[in-house]
C-alpha cells in the first residue's frame, strides 16, 4: 500500500513539474523512509538525487495532447480498416458459398445443402454478453433436471 501511494505521489508531482519547473529532491529522513519533495529536505537528511526540471508552456503541454489523441485516432482508424478489410473478404466467400450451394440445389434437387460461415466476427463477444444471463430461462420455459 504503502508503494502505491508512494508511485502515485510520484506521477502526481512529475506531471505537475511539467507545468510548473521546480527542484525535487529524493532523500532518505533521519527515520529512514525514502521521500520525493519539493522542499529542501533538513540538513540532518542524506540526499540521494536532486532534479531540476525545466517549465513547459501550456502550448507545449496542449500540442503534446493533440499529438497523443492523434496518435490514437490513426491506431482507431487502422483497425477499422483492418476490420472493414476483413469483413469485405468474409462477406465475398459467404456469397461465393452460397452460390455454389444454389447451383448445388439445382443439379442435385434432393440434397440438403447449408451454408454456414467459420470467420467469426471480433464484435460477437461484445453482444454475446449482453444477452440474458446464464442459467435462467425465457418467461415461457420451464427448467427440469434429468437424473
Amino acid at each position: 500500500m504503502t508503494k502505491t501511494w508512494m508511485a502515485l505521489g510520484c506521477a502526481l508531482v512529475f506531471s505537475a513539474s511539467l507545468a510548473h519547473g521546480a527542484e525535487y529532491f529524493i532523500y532518505r529522513d533521519p527515520a529512514g523512509r525514502i521521500v520525493l519533495s519539493n522542499t529542501t529536505p533538513p540538513p540532518e537528511a542524506e540526499i540521494l538525487k536532486r532534479q531540476e526540471l525545466q517549465d513547459v508552456s501550456d502550448e507545449a503541454v496542449r500540442a503534446a495532447r493533440e499529438r497523443e489523441h492523434s496518435f490514437w485516432l490513426a491506431l482507431k482508424d487502422e483497425q477499422l480498416a483492418e476490420s472493414n478489410r476483413q469483413l469485405a473478404e468474409s462477406n465475398y466467400r459467404l456469397a461465393e458459398a452460397i452460390i455454389t450451394a444454389a447451383a448445388l440445389g439445382e443439379t442435385q434437387p434432393g440434397v440438403l445443402v447449408q451454408v454456414a460461415t467459420s470467420h467469426g466476427s471480433r464484435f460477437a463477444d461484445f453482444h454475446r454478453d449482453r444477452s440474458r444471463p446464464r442459467g435462467r430461462l425465457h418467461g415461457g420455459f420451464r427448467q427440469t433436471r434429468i437424473r
